[in-house]
């Protein structure tokens, strides 16, 4: 059983993202102590991806040293690029400071929404059908969130509920809560 206390790392791209995620960590992973990294300045021009990217590294290695048992959720958007080309991003950065690449016993988890964290957030609160290239950021209304973050769990821990119309970036991050329950 995860000791609660536990510090959670919270890398995101933007407000969205630790909106979902935060309430995620404290309602269903019990977690209390959350870290958010601080975005980029103003979210105005500086790229939320960049940001995390440059930031990987680092975190990823506070995650690996010390005594205090820490976890690392990041969450970068996948835009209209292939999935995999973030993934790759990332390893790359871990190689470039000198630190291995994720591995299965690593406490981090990887959240890569295909274009953006409203796309499920649509999915999961109005329970329809979404398509991937389109960007849903104007169609997320109060209470959407609660709904999503609900159903997201939901999902994640129990295969069975999943419907047919569920999006391969949403299936693939079911898998990613692993560490967080460990």
């Amino acid at each position: 059983m995860i000791d609660r206390r536990a510090e959670v790392i919270l890398l995101c791209e933007d407000k969205a993202h630790q909106s979902f995620f935060r309430r995620l960590l404290k309602k269903h992973f019990g977690f209390q102590r959350i870290r958010e990294v601080a975005l980029p300045a103003g979210e105005k021009g500086g790229s939320g991806e960049q940001h995390v990217r440059n930031n990987y590294p680092a975190e990823v290695k506070v995650v690996r040293k010390g005594h205090v048992t820490r976890f690392l959720v990041t969450v970068i958007d996948a835009d209209k690029e292939p999935f995999e080309k973030h993934y790759n991003e990332l390893n790359a950065e871990l190689k470039k400071a000198g630190e291995n690449i994720r591995c299965e016993s690593d406490r981090i988890a990887i959240f890569i929404p295909m274009q953006n964290i409203e796309t499920w957030i649509v999915c999961l609160s109005k329970k329809v059908k979404v398509y991937e290239d389109k960007d849903y950021k104007h169609e997320v209304h109060e209470g959407d969130l609660s709904k999503a973050v609900e159903l997201f769990y939901s999902w994640a821990v129990d295969e069975k509920m999943r419907p047919s119309y569920c999006p391969d970036s949403l299936t693939r991050a079911f898998p990613e809560v692993e560490p967080l329950r460990r």
